[in-house]
């Protein structure tokens, strides 16, 4: 049985509604067209890596990602290329929904949210060139519940998925790290024999020397291939016509640093996790177009939470320049570092009122105050005894 808030199942009807709504879904990815990265690099080669005995990292133009993205992606490759596809966006659109309800749509009464999320163009764009932001995604609210949950093995798991993607995902995992901080010293060495363990399985599918070979791939994609709306390429380019390239490394340091101290300073783990996740395509210097799920659906609902209505419309609208490649030369694509530079500033703006609700202060609690109520009854007694006495 599948568990639906009351309020939903009387507004819709879950015994016809349910069938159908997924139903739709189903047809709607079904015939969506062959993915571009899917066709032409993740099915192919990993196909040749367990077939035809490839090697990682041996053949230019082939595999770009840590060797552990691996034995993610067999139990799809290993199905027909469509079908394999198609079950691997039915995945993404479960783990986007996971994500989103994680990170701020999880009121019955705010299903809309959830509704705009999984609507989203960048939701859309990740489903159909069939990319591997998912695991980031996934990595990334896994690695937060882990922070919070103070579980090592978890958290093991979710940096290990998030550093799949670290060009989108790097700052946002450096912003949780803080919060590592205050556990107990047994957790942390089980956390980093976590980590000892992946690293052990990526020596032992790519050799012990696979990092370097992995940039030293990168480096060598041509020019035509490092297509990014990340900032980081714009402020490069205009650099380099006025003539100073060591300006924008100097301007992305301190962006690293202002965005860090915002993201440190704020309690709440969700609330550092957001913020760092819309401030990637703003700091890292590469970030492909399908990367901009990670900001739609781990912070854009956060403006949700908050009641930030109006800063919400107006983020949200800005996917509406995915639309420009439709009718304007592909250039003008690189307007969407529009939309997270936009949500950086709106979650700036915004004042931390998700976290004060996680963190409430003692004071306020319904428990505290039954607490100095049932203090000061005695002192109330106390003192009545005392008048009777003088009277």
């Amino acid at each position: 049985m599948v568990y639906v808030p009351g309020r939903v199942r009387k507004a819709v009807g879950t015994r016809w509604a349910l069938p159908v709504l997924l139903g739709a879904v189903y047809l709607l990815v079904a015939h969506l067209p062959m993915g571009a990265d899917w066709h032409y690099h993740f099915c192919p080669f990993s196909r040749a890596l367990l077939f035809d005995s490839a090697k990682l990292y041996d053949s230019a133009g082939s595999w770009y990602n840590p060797p552990w993205l691996l034995p993610l992606l067999v139990p799809f490759v290993l199905l027909p290329e469509a079908q394999g596809l198609l079950a691997y966006r039915l995945v993404e659109l479960v783990v986007v929904g996971y994500a989103a309800a994680t990170f701020g749509c999880r009121s019955g009464a705010k299903l809309w949210p959830f509704v705009l999320v999984m609507g989203s163009l960048p939701v859309w764009d990740s489903l159909v060139t069939g990319n591997v932001d998912i695991w980031a995604l996934l990595g990334l609210t896994v690695l937060a519940q882990a922070a919070r949950r103070q579980n090592p093995y978890l958290f093991g798991a979710g940096l290990a998925l998030a550093l799949l993607k670290p060009q989108e995902s790097l700052i946002a995992v450096v912003a949780v790290l803080p919060a590592v901080r205050s556990w107990h010293r047994n957790v942390i060495i089980r956390a980093l024999g976590m980590l000892a363990g992946i690293g052990g399985l990526s020596a032992l599918l790519a050799g012990y020397d696979w990092l370097p070979r992995m940039v030293r791939m990168i480096q060598d994609l041509p020019p035509a291939s490092h297509y990014s709306i990340a900032l980081w390429s714009l402020l490069r380019d205009m650099a380099g016509l006025m003539g100073w390239p060591a300006g924008v490394v100097v301007l992305e340091a301190v962006l690293w640093a202002g965005v860090l101290v915002c993201c440190w300073r704020r309690p709440d783990v969700y609330e550092r996790l957001a913020l760092g996740v819309a401030a990637g395509p703003v700091v890292m210097p590469h970030v492909p177009s399908p990367g901009l799920v990670l900001p739609m659906v781990l912070a854009w609902p956060r403006l949700i939470e908050q009641g930030r209505y109006v800063a919400a419309g107006v983020t949200y609208g800005m996917q509406a320049l995915y639309l420009l490649r439709f009718f304007f030369p592909w250039e003008t694509h690189r307007l969407l570092t529009l939309f997270p530079v936009v949500l950086v500033i709106m979650l700036l703006l915004t004042n931390d009122r998700g976290a004060s609700r996680a963190f409430t202060t003692p004071s306020s609690s319904p428990e505290a105050k039954s607490d100095d109520s049932s203090e000061k009854a005695p002192l109330a007694r106390s003192n009545e005894t005392r008048s009777s006495r003088r009277g």
